[in-house]
C-alpha cells in the first residue's frame, strides 16, 4: 500500500491521544490496526482506559485493501522520520513483518496483531479495536 508520509504520521499523531499525568506526558494508545480499503487507510482505535474512542483516515494512494499491525506507534512515528514523502507498507503475516519502504530506504519492524495492545496490559492489538 502506497501512502503520503505525512498523512500516516497525522493519524498516528491523532491516534496516540497524549495526555499529561501528574505532570508527565503519557500516550492513552501505544499500538493500533491500520486498515486500508477502497483506497481510504483508516485508525479506530480504544483508550486504555475505556473512555474514549478515535477514528482517523486519509487517502491512500492504490486499491490494495488489507490490515496493517502496528504495535509501537512511537517507534514507527520513528520510522517515518527516516523515510521520504510517500512511503510503500507491505505486511508479511507469515513472518509477523511490516516493511516500510520510500526510494532507495527500506526499514523492517517485526509486527503482529496479536502484539499487546498496552505495555501493562494482556489483551492484544486486534482485541483492542
Amino acid at each position: 500500500m502506497n501512502i503520503s508520509n505525512n498523512s500516516l504520521k497525522h493519524m498516528l499523531i491523532t491516534t496516540k491521544r497524549k495526555q499529561t499525568v501528574a505532570g508527565k506526558a503519557q500516550s492513552q494508545v501505544e499500538s493500533c490496526l491500520l486498515k486500508v480499503e477502497a483506497n481510504v487507510a483508516s485508525i479506530t482505535s480504544l483508550t486504555k482506559d475505556l473512555t474514549g474512542l478515535t477514528h482517523v483516515q486519509c487517502d491512500a494512494n492504490d486499491d490494495w485493501n488489507g490490515t496493517f499491525p502496528i504495535p509501537d506507534i512511537d517507534r514507527v512515528l520513528g520510522i517515518l522520520a527516516l523515510h521520504g514523502a510517500n512511503v510503500e507498507l507491505t505486511y508479511n503475516a507469515g513472518k509477523n513483518k511490516l516493511v516500510f519502504k520510500s526510494g532507495s530506504k527500506q526499514t523492517t519492524l517485526d509486527a503482529s496483531p496479536d502484539a499487546l495492545a498496552f505495555s501493562h496490559s494482556q489483551e492484544t492489538i486486534s482485541d483492542h479495536t
